[in-house]
């Protein structure tokens, strides 16, 4: 191996403990003197912990040996490299793919000779040994929990058959449906099939129609979440953007918004709120025609349109916006 070109690592994990990597650097050094190798680069952690897999110079190290700038690894000990057999093992294994030798000057071990490849297959060994207790050890807990009556996996999501069949006889779609719910598209239509398959009280018919229209109020359900929730929408800035909210009872329940407003009494009408600096709940929103909103005196909807174009941010003196 005379004339091979060589790395050279060194760490220390404290520099304030009078640890000096210059000591384990000046034997790695007369080594290679010995052997007549020609050293490439010093790699060198100060400071840092061996625990860690990522380390600067180690790092270093680790890319010019992929790009093959040297034919060997020579360190101090071990311990100096890694603490855990698995990190060692991994590295030992790039740099047997990568055909470059391994040598810890402490432990007399170079895989460039017999003996030196024989502790890296004991290595390995060690190392095939701990994953194997792992998986065991891993597999006796399973077992242990399935004999305690233990629920293994993600926790069952329970979903209302009944609302789905509502809000499916009201023609709304299947991936709306499992927005309304928190829920997958494939749970909402296992969920339905399921019910379908136990004798459901309704028709077949009422859980996969698509052509049923939806009432009237599911566009104002719709479109008062949009402009309180979602900033991409253009009227958010009037509305959720400066402070207005749909309260939980109406955002996760199209049935108690239908509940609490009752019926639109016609198609002129909208969803009003009272208070227009209220939110959307019940007892600030009633169903009105445009000129009953435009009459509302809850705020003066001219400062409002000045505000907006002055850009200012809400205030909170009152009822001023």
């Amino acid at each position: 191996m005379a004339n091979h070109s060589v790395g050279i690592y060194a760490r220390v994990s404290t520099t304030d403990k009078g640890q000096d990597p210059e000591m384990q650097l000046r034997e790695l050094r007369e080594y290679c003197e010995h052997r007549g190798w020609k050293i490439t680069e010093e790699y060198v952690d100060t400071g840092v912990s061996g625990s860690k897999d990522s380390r600067p110079a180690l790092n270093r190290l680790m890319a010019d040996a992929h790009k093959r700038r040297f034919d060997a690894v020579l360190l101090w000990r071990f311990d100096r490299f890694a603490r855990s057999v698995s990190h060692l093992l991994r590295a030992l294994e790039t740099f047997q793919a990568l055909g470059i030798d391994f040598v810890s000057l402490s432990e007399s071990v170079d895989t460039s000779t017999p003996t030196g490849k024989m502790v890296f297959t004991v290595l390995g060994a060690v190392a095939e040994l701990e994953r194997s207790l792992i998986c065991e050890r891993v597999k006796a807990g399973l077992r242990n929990a399935r004999a305690k009556g233990k629920r293994l996996g993600r926790p069952r999501v329970f979903v209302s058959e009944d609302r789905i069949q509502m809000l499916r006889g009201l023609g709304v779609s299947w991936r709306e449906i499992a927005e309304e719910l928190g829920v997958g598209v494939g749970t909402v239509h296992r969920t339905a099939q399921a019910r379908s398959k136990n004798g459901s009280t309704l028709p077949d018919d009422a859980v996969q129609t698509t052509s049923a229209p939806r009432p009237p109020e599911w566009g104002s359900w719709q479109g008062m979440k949009r402009r309180c929730l979602n900033p991409k929408t253009r009227r958010f800035e009037r509305y959720g953007g400066r402070g207005i909210k749909v309260c939980d009872r109406w955002r996760d329940s199209f049935e108690n918004f239908l509940a609490d407003m009752g019926p639109r009494p016609g198609p002129d009408y909208s969803i009003d709120r009272i208070n227009n600096d209220g939110n959307y709940e019940p007892g600030n929103c009633r169903w009105a025609t445009r000129s009953q909103q435009n009459s509302n005196k809850g705020c003066d909807k001219t400062l409002v349109s000045q505000w907006f174009r002055r850009g200012n941010t809400r205030t909170n003196q009152g009822s001023a916006l």
